[in-house]
C-alpha cells in the first residue's frame, strides 16, 4: 500500500514546526527540515522495521522511574560512532528540544562545579 503524499508531508511539517522552522519541500537538495542546530530527515513508514521496534520496547520494559529508554543499534564491524540511538519522540521532545536545553544547562553548571571542585582537590594535594 502506497502511502499518499499529504501523509508524509504533514508529518515533515510537524517536525519542522516543533523545531520552529518550514520544511524544506519534497525535490529540495538536503534535509526535509533544516535548523542551526539539527539536519532532519523526517520518514513516515506504514510500519517500523520490528527488530527496531522489538529493542526499544524491551528498554522500555526495562527502564525504571525517570529512566529514557533508549536502544543502541551497532551494525557489526562498524565504528561504535556510527551507531543509531532510538527513542520515543516524547523522549527526544522534552530532553532535546524543549526542557532538555535547560537539563543541559543544568549539567553545564555540574559539570563545572566538578571540575573546580577536582582543581581545588588538586591544590590541596599539591598535583595542582
Amino acid at each position: 500500500m502506497t502511502q499518499s503524499r499529504s501523509t508524509w508531508q504533514r508529518h515533515e511539517r510537524r517536525i519542522a514546526a516543533k523545531l520552529g522552522t518550514q520544511r524544506a519541500g519534497a525535490g529540495q537538495p538536503g534535509a526535509d527540515v533544516v535548523t542551526e542546530d539539527w539536519s532532519i530527515e523526517a520518514k513516515s513508514w506504514a510500519h517500523l522495521p520490528a527488530r527496531v521496534v522489538a529493542a526499544l520496547v524491551q528498554a522500555e520494559r526495562s527502564a525504571t522511574g525517570s529512566q529514557v529508554a533508549a536502544a543502541v543499534l551497532h551494525e557489526v564491524g562498524a565504528r561504535h560512532e556510527k551507531d543509531l540511538v532510538i527513542m520515543r519522540w516524547a523522549d527526544f521532545d522534552r530532553l532535546l528540544l524543549g526542557d532538555g536545553r535547560r537539563d543541559r544547562h543544568v549539567a553545564a553548571q555540574v559539570a563545572a562545579a566538578v571540575d573546580d571542585d577536582q582543581d581545588r582537590a588538586a591544590m590541596l594535594t599539591g598535583r595542582g
